[in-house]
């Protein structure tokens, strides 16, 4: 994406780069003709030095934050109403000044007020459908430290980039290494709580919660942040039903946001609420391919809005149902009866649904109260421990401190070992078993008294027939130090080396464990390789026998299972073993290979 320049060139390469792109000259030719039919009434003409000189500072000063906040100040000192349409420019011009710098929860909370009395422009209603991405194209991942990259995109855009990116914890460096992070930005600082908080850095999380100021309730972010948190950490005492508050208070604040839609399915009990949630999830899926389809080319305004406009209004979304009809036909067509009938048709709607939503349909009850009051109690308990925190008496100087000293020694003790997920590493675009990494166990395999090393490997591609010898085996390190403080490991069954062990197992693995399975008193070895399990049995003399729990399975159909971690325990107190494995599906799907729609 070019640097901007100004609305028009915005709003071309919204619709024709944005989003999701184009994928072939015929998209392209479609979605540009479309796009300037919207660019030209979408640019501004207000009439306005104020909003002039706004536009100056953001495209040619890259002060977004400036422009933006110049175009507030301007409207709230002169009282203007959005309602009144001789103001329509100038607010609809903040709206997208929002949505280009990244302030999306911003931008979409305007948006739906502006809706009540003003039809939306195509950017705006790309931007409530799809409320988590950036209203940039990034072509790589984006880089925060970049000057030139947040002077053109924002660093709100960067930062809904890395997230989407699966890159919360470079999110968190680049917020903390910001100006825009001194000025406590509130959608800004509820992003840092949902980044943190996906990093599971509590915390900082918590010193965070503590200084915001009630006004940070209107974004998503900071439920989902509260949910996480409140998740992970059971010294807080919130009940599952309450966790599912707060991620549907998410879900209400931004209703087409897939993320809250989700975590509030996985956190609730309740089956109806379940049931619901999932409709609304297939609401909002249905919804953005829809949009995806209109914004790429793949299908014309005629094709998409009828079905869309339906899909909304049943859905509980008849605000949002009724602009994308306005928009059509104020865009694509001529017919002022339509837009006379339609604009009657929205207040009538606002007088059943103030907010243009029914919220008993998305969410299914009013929650707002009850769940600020569970925020309430979390925040009570961060500043607690924060004042902890603050009262702990830092040691005298006669007093004794212990000095916690951890150094990397692996590779002077002899630890050679990377888990691969697969042949060629994959990094990102995972398969569901790819980021789940690999066991490592502790044993005495040898009764020397020193600490053994097991490390599973993967490897290759888990549906090989025949792994031995095309893939890196698993390694047992045997503990050979002869003295203190120099700790010293050798490898056992590399597979390129003479195994007097037996254990070059070539199953793709991920959990194992070691115990005494037979009673012999001496550690045993259970891995769990993806379609089987395998019990290697200790021989006393530095050897195993191996034997495979699960017989490999030959029918494609039946590779399902992937077992995430294995444990060894006398469960019923009768002097012999029993094995626990925890698998994590058991879906034939994880296996194929990733793919991708044109859009």
């Amino acid at each position: 994406m070019t640097k901007h320049i100004g609305l028009r060139v915005l709003l071309v390469a919204l619709v024709s780069r944005g989003l999701l792109g184009c994928n072939s000259s015929t998209d392209q030719v479609v979605v540009e003709r479309l796009s300037e039919q919207v660019e030209v009434k979408s640019t501004p003409d207000v009439g306005s030095e104020v909003a002039r000189a706004a536009i100056v500072k953001f495209d040619r000063d890259h002060d977004h934050l400036g422009a933006i906040e110049s175009l507030a100040a301007y409207r709230t000192d002169a009282k203007l109403a959005m309602s009144d349409e001789n103001n329509r420019s100038l607010f609809g011009l903040e709206i997208d000044l929002r949505n280009r710098s990244g302030f999306r929860q911003q931008a979409n909370a305007a948006a739906r007020q502006f809706a009540k009395y003003h039809r939306l422009d195509l950017s705006k209603l790309i931007g409530l459908t799809h409320p988590t991405r950036p209203m940039a194209t990034f072509a790589n991942k984006p880089d925060a430290n970049d000057p030139d990259e947040v002077a053109n995109y924002g660093l709100m855009s960067i930062l809904y980039a890395l997230q989407l990116h699966q890159e919360a914890c470079d999110a968190i460096a680049a917020i903390e290494a910001s100006t825009l992070h001194r000025t406590n930005d509130l959608e800004l600082m509820s992003f840092y709580t949902w980044v943190l908080s996906i990093c599971e850095q509590k915390p900082q999380l918590l010193q965070v919660l503590a200084t915001l100021p009630d006004e940070v309730v209107q974004f998503p972010a900071y439920w989902l942040a509260l949910g996480n948190l409140a998740s992970k950490d059971s010294s807080l005492e919130i009940s599952r039903q309450e966790i599912s508050l707060l991620y549907l208070m998410a879900l209400r604040q931004e209703p087409n946001h897939l993320l809250a839609c989700r975590a509030a399915i996985s956190a609730t009990d309740d089956v109806q609420l379940v049931e619901r949630l999932q409709r609304q999830l297939v609401a909002i899926q249905e919804i953005q391919s829809m949009v995806n389809d209109l914004v790429t080319g793949t299908a014309n305004p005629l094709q998409v809005v009828p079905p869309l406009s339906r899909r909304l209004n049943e859905s509980g979304r008849p605000l949002e149902a009724l602009a994308w009809q306005l928009w059509y036909v104020t865009e694509l067509s001529t017919n002022a009866s339509q837009q006379a009938t339609l604009c009657s048709a929205r207040e009538q709607l606002l007088q059943v649904y103030p907010d243009g939503y029914d919220w008993e349909k998305i969410v299914g009850r009013d929650l707002q109260e009850q769940a600020k009051r569970i925020a309430v109690r979390i925040k009570s308990q961060a500043n607690t421990r924060q004042q902890d925190v603050l009262r702990t008496p830092l040691p005298l100087n006669n007093e004794k401190s212990i000095a916690i000293r951890l150094d990397d020694v692996t590779e002077e003790a002899g630890v050679n070992f990377q888990w691969r997920n697969a042949a060629t590493i994959v990094k990102k675009n995972f398969r569901l078993f790819e980021p789940l990494g690999g066991a490592a166990v502790i044993l005495d395999f040898d009764r020397d008294g020193a600490p053994d090393l097991y490390l599973v490997q993967a490897d290759g591609d888990p549906l090989q027939s025949d792994r031995r010898g095309q893939v890196q085996s698993d390694q047992l390190f045997q503990n050979v130090t002869q003295k203190m403080g120099s700790i010293r490991f050798r490898c056992l069954t590399l597979s390129t080396q003479e195994n007097p062990t037996g254990l070059a197992e070539s199953g793709y693995a991920l959990g194992a464990t070691a115990g005494d399975w037979n009673q012999d008193g001496w550690d045993d070895l259970v891995v769990a390789n993806l379609n089987e399990t395998v019990l290697m049995l200790n021989q006393t003399d530095g050897t195993f026998q191996k034997t495979r729990l699960h017989p490999p399975i030959n029918g494609a159909a039946d590779r399902a299972v992937i077992p995430l971690s294995m444990a060894i325990a006398d469960l019923d107190g009768d002097g012999l073993s029993e094995l626990i494995q925890l698998n994590y599906v058991n879906d034939t799907d994880v296996f194929a290979p990733i793919t991708y729609r044109s859009n």
